[in-house]
Formats: structure tokens, sequence, C-alpha cells
């Protein structure tokens, strides 16, 4: 990388026998000279929408240096405001923002619960974890199916069917790629154009989930309750009888305080 001058243009720059040479600016990025055996011209090369983009801006005999260098400083303009330098068009300029990113703004501005974020935190956290710092727009619909079958095939801590939590992560994950669709692109060129997470539906992928129907009858009730009673863990077993008591819901029971306990009315 070299101060280009129009004196170092002059005197500095020799054509190579065969193929070409660049010599960059080290004031203004992307401005360069390229030359071959037969002609120099002045370019300006940027990673524009993703791609890197090479825009010849004029021949060296033809124009001169300043005014190349000035439209090289137009062209870069351009770029920051959010244009293709060449078309006009708005471009996606954050084409490189990652799972991590859109997941982080999404817990920041979306008004969810904190069960609710929990549930994403495990979910994104655990489940994709290797995705994290790819860029969103790298996730494809191969990456998409594949990761739903691993999730449904592999074994859990239960040893019970893994449909739910296939089903939960990728649901998460396509909540998060709408968002950053919607967040990021424009109303002409939406960051991610088609939700990968989609095949999942076309092809009819998704696990259908049964409620949970099962009871204990009556007449199992007291092989459960001596079962439970011989739990060694004091909190599980006295949480368990508990629920069966009150007939409260686990998650109302779980963030149950004492100063919820009304012990005069015996309320709570």
């Amino acid at each position: 990388m070299s101060k280009l001058t129009k004196q170092f243009i002059e005197s500095e720059i020799q054509p190579p026998v065969t193929g070409q040479r660049f010599y960059r600016d080290e004031d203004v990025p992307g401005f360069a000279i390229r030359v071959t055996p037969k002609s120099k011209s002045y370019i300006f090369e940027k990673r524009v929408d993703g791609a890197n983009r090479r825009i010849t801006i004029g021949k060296c005999n033809e124009m001169s240096f300043d005014s190349a260098r000035k439209q090289a400083c137009i062209m870069l303009g351009d770029i920051a405001k959010g244009n293709d330098p060449k078309t006009g068009k708005r471009i996606n300029i954050l084409n490189d923002i990652t799972l991590r990113e859109v997941f982080q703004k999404f817990l920041e501005i979306k008004p969810i619960r904190i069960d609710t974020q929990r549930n994403y935190h495990f979910a994104i956290n655990r489940h994709f974890n290797d995705w994290l710092d790819m860029p969103i727009t790298s996730i494809t619909k191969d990456m998409v199916e594949q990761r739903h079958h691993e999730l449904t095939v592999s074994p859990n801590r239960l040893g019970t069917s893994g449909h739910g939590r296939a089903n939960n992560a990728l649901k998460k994950l396509s909540a998060l790629i709408n968002f950053a669709s919607d967040r990021y692109g424009t109303e002409d060129e939406p960051l991610i154009k088609t939700n990968p997470v989609s095949r999942l539906s076309r092809n009819r992928s998704w696990h259908r989930i049964y409620p949970r129907q099962g009871i204990i009858p009556d007449h199992k009730l007291k092989e459960w309750y001596r079962a439970v009673s011989t739990l060694q863990n004091e909190v599980a077993r006295d949480f368990m009888i508990f629920l069966l008591l009150t007939g409260m819901r686990f998650g109302e029971t779980r963030k149950l305080k004492w100063c919820h306990v009304d012990f005069e009315d015996t309320s709570f």
C-alpha cells in the first residue's frame, strides 16, 4: 500500500510484463490503480452488499489524479449512506450481522416475559451455539433441515422424544430471522428474502405435539405418594406433594414466596 500521488504514478509505477498489478492508496480506502502491460486505470474496490465490487473510475491518461481521487471519495460516501455507488440502489450494509448480534438486539427491544427470555436463551445458546458468530444471512435451508433432524434423534436427559425440543428450537430461530429481516432490511431489499426455516413447513417436517392428557388415577395415588415420599431431595419431595394437595400449576408454585401466603385466611 502506498500514498498515491500524481508524481508517484508518473515516476514509480511500471507496467508488468504479464498479468496485472495493483497500487492501493493508504489514505482513501478502496482507491487504487490497476496496471496491466498496456494501460493504467483508476479503480475503486469495496465490499458491497456482501460481495467484493471493483469499479473502474477511468484511464489514467484520460482523467486527472485529483478528479479520480475525488470520485473515489464520493463512492465511499455513497456506500456509507447505504447506496450502491454504481447503480445508486439501496444496499444492505448489515449483511455480515451475526446471529449473536441479532439475538442481543432482539432481547434488548422486544417486550417479552422473563420466562420467555429464558426459553430463548436455552434454545439458541444450547442448540445453535456453533452458529452464533456466523452471519445470519449464511444460515441455509439445508442447515435448518439438518439441525431439526439432529435435535429430533439425539438423546435427551429424560430419555424421551426430541420432537418438542426440535420444534421449539427452530421456531425460536425462525423468530430471530424474521426479526433481523424486518429490522435490518428495506422494503426494496430485505436482509433475508426467504426465511430458511420455512422449508420445514413446506416439507411438513414439523412434529405434531399432542397435549399431555395423562393423570394419576385415584387408585394409584397412594402408590405415587409413597414413591414421592422416598425422594432424597427434600425440596423436590415437598414440591411434588404441594402440587398434589393444592392443585396449583407448576409455574405458579415455582415462583411462590412466603410473602404471598396469608396464614390467617389460609390463602395465597
